[in-house]
């Protein structure tokens, strides 16, 4: 993965992180503090978003897995 010259490693990597899809999600959700959460698959995508929601403010955050291994996983 290359990156443009004029910006830091700092700067892409932050950039990286809040354009990764969990993220915008959460923040297109519109999720504030208070807000309650439904989360669908606890893959690394699905834990990523309940952390995001998390750090977001949700005072609930339901994470529906079907799958018994990857129970647990909701990223709390």
């Amino acid at each position: 993965m290359s990156k443009p010259f004029n910006i830091t490693i700092d700067k892409g990597v932050a950039e990286m992180i809040l354009n990764h899809p969990p993220v915008n999600a959460i923040d297109s959700a519109g999720v504030v503090a208070g807000s309650s959460v439904l989360i669908s698959g606890a893959g690394p995508i699905g834990a990523l978003a309940a952390r995001a929601g998390r750090a977001a403010g949700a005072a609930s955050i339901l994470v529906c897995e079907p799958y018994p291994g990857r129970r647990g996983r909701g990223g709390g």
